[in-house]
């Protein structure tokens, strides 16, 4: 139900703001969260990147910055089986959708299955390797940052003001 309210919401506020109700491309990523102490001890696990214990935020938006699929998981699941849990929540949901942009942690195997069962290109855009101390904005692969962002700046405001 609160699915099918968001869907509609998603779709409202694309028309609203000029674009197709269905958007064509979708950028995915992920982060590690540490977990409550009070969730179950058979859903934890250590980020071996990251070294956070916790869950891991999977994450697909449109252009606009609106979630299209979100899942969470455990943090020890490797990013391909963990993007297969969120990418498989958009069957059947976005007519339009053709290409999703992803970062090099989702190289592999994970495109094939893609275009296999879903028909869309999955697009790897990696860091250029000329300036590896520097961050580089890359095309449209930027804003699926924004909602993690947004939340870290969020949560960091809350607790200076309380």
């Amino acid at each position: 139900m609160l699915e099918n309210i968001m869907d509609t919401l998603h779709a409202l506020v694309r028309k609203l703001v000029g674009h197709k109700e269905s958007p064509s491309m979708g950028i995915i990523d992920f982060r590690s969260t540490k977990t409550s102490h009070h969730t179950d001890l058979t859903s934890k696990g250590i980020d071996g990147d990251t070294k956070i214990k916790g869950s891991k935020e999977h994450i697909v938006v449109d252009s606009l910055v609106l979630p299209l699929a979100v899942a969470v998981h455990e943090v020890i699941l490797h990013d391909n089986k963990g993007a297969s849990k969120v990418i498989e929540k958009m069957k059947y949901k976005l007519p339009r959708l053709t290409k999703i942009l992803a970062d090099g942690g989702y190289q592999g195997s994970l495109g094939d299955w893609v275009a296999r069962k879903f028909s869309w290109a999955m697009e790897i855009v990696l860091r250029p390797n000329e300036y590896p101390d520097k961050f580089p904005v890359l095309p449209k692969r930027w804003i699926v940052e924004r909602p993690f962002g947004e939340c870290n700046l969020n949560c960091v405001s809350k607790k200076i003001n309380d």
